[in-house]
């Protein structure tokens, strides 16, 4: 993850728990992280208006324009 107006970025290493070849899993894990981070940036006074989360994953597209 990355926000630009901050100059911040996030990453994390895929839990040796996750099998191999499950990469939805941890795409969705990780838009889902984004969009909980932006909420905590609003109870800290920092107010986002806008999000975008690029994914070339069209499942984890497709969970979230669900919504």
């Amino acid at each position: 993850m990355y926000f630009p107006w901050m100059s911040v970025g996030y990453h994390s290493e895929i839990p040796a728990e996750v099998p191999p070849g499950i990469i939805f899993f941890t795409e969705a894990l990780a838009a889902c992280t984004a969009v909980h981070k932006v909420a905590d940036f609003s109870q800290m006074g920092q107010h986002v208006k806008r999000l975008g989360i690029y994914s070339d994953n069209t499942n984890t597209v497709s969970i979230f324009n669900s919504l």
